[in-house]
């Protein structure tokens, strides 16, 4: 019996060409649509390199948040709220 090919395994990753690299800079913003985007920067003496750009949703940034804390153990506390509302920062 042939195999059936029409469903393929969604569980395997395919490796990027892209090399590696180190991020020194996170830059977020939030679209007209709700969906964020971030922007990882790498720092060099002179000039500074955009390693990856991608768009999100905000149920992923959730869950990436809660991946991060637990894999460093760190729980950061809610802010105080501030006068001013920003909706793109430098992290």
């Amino acid at each position: 019996m042939p195999e059936d090919n029409s469903k393929k395994d969604k569980t395997r990753l395919i490796p990027s060409m892209s090399p590696t690299s180190a991020t020194d800079y996170i830059n977020i913003a939030l679209n007209e649509q709700g969906l964020l985007m971030l922007q990882m920067i790498s720092s060099m003496p002179d000039f500074h390199i955009e390693n990856h750009r991608t768009i999100v949703s905000p149920s992923f940034v959730e869950n990436f948040i809660k991946s991060l804390c637990e894999i460093t153990n760190y729980y950061p506390r809610k802010p105080r709220k501030s006068s001013k509302s920003k909706k793109t920062r430098m992290a």
